[in-house]
């Protein structure tokens, strides 16, 4: 569990980054055809054609590209966006934050971005549309248009998929690490300390008292061997208290034979 909340967040990163990517290449052709379709480039300037993905000059009646006016018949034109889109163009238009924003769908069964744009009325759109000083036709700020991207994503995709594949990839990997790591730990810190144990209660149960723990884990395994170790010169002291008993006892029974034996 932890592991995966781990991959998690790399996981949301990198996929928050594929949704910049895409909203900061949505940006740049709002701008473009910004340009192209308003004419705002300075005066003087020969206007420069916005370019497609492939570099070729960008029709601005793109199939991929929707432009929908904010006006009397606004319900008409919404009608050529799907519900998302639409629900997407009345979200921003209530929005001060934001005027863009992006999302995915399929459409006959293939992957689209869409990216939706809303055009808010400026100083400089007043002005060009009023150059007499008339009745203004937009309020300031006032949402006047929006523009809607659609286009395969069809790279995105794989970079998703890519996405996807690589966390499973660094998953499986630490994954494996992180049991080879267990085993590692299990083996060396628990189970060798268990193993060295119980061979010493192998040999003292044999009768061997003079074997010794060198156990030396710095842990709970090393205060085990210390009053395991402890404990067998306890049983040492006290069979050399018994051996000298014995002989001292042995010495009496002989000392009374002899004894005896002068009696008679």
């Amino acid at each position: 569990f932890t592991l995966a909340l781990a991959l998690l967040v790399p996981y949301i990163w990198m996929g928050q980054l594929t949704k910049k990517a895409t909203l900061d290449a949505g940006r740049a052709k709002a701008e473009m055809l910004m340009r192209h379709h308003f004419q705002l480039e300075h005066a003087g300037e020969a206007a420069l054609a916005a370019l497609d993905n492939t570099g070729a000059a960008m029709d601005a009646n793109d199939s991929e590209i929707c432009w929908v006016r904010f006006a009397k018949d606004q319900e008409k034109q919404l009608q050529q966006l799907t519900d998302k889109q639409r629900e997407m163009v009345e979200s921003l238009k209530t929005e001060e934050a934001r005027d863009d924003n992006i999302f995915w769908e399929k459409k006959g069964g293939v992957q689209h971005s869409n990216y939706i744009r809303i055009f808010k009325a400026t100083d400089v759109c007043i002005n060009c549309h009023n150059p007499q000083g008339s009745a203004s036709t937009f309020g300031q700020g006032e949402p006047i248009g929006a523009m809607v991207i659609q286009r395969p994503a069809g790279e995105i995709s794989k970079t998703v998929l890519l996405n996807r594949v690589w966390i499973i990839v660094a998953g499986l990997i630490a994954g494996a690490g992180a049991i080879v790591a267990f085993y590692m730990i299990t083996q060396r810190v628990i189970l060798r300390p268990i193993r060295q144990l119980r061979a010493l209660a192998n040999n003292v149960a044999e009768g061997n008292l003079d074997i010794r723990s060198s156990i030396k884990t710095r842990d709970e395994y090393e205060k085990l061997a210390d009053a395991f170790n402890h404990m067998l010169d306890g049983l040492q002291a006290t069979q050399e208290k018994l051996r000298q008993a014995n002989r001292q006892l042995d010495d009496k029974i002989a000392e009374l034979s002899e004894r005896n034996i002068e009696l008679f």
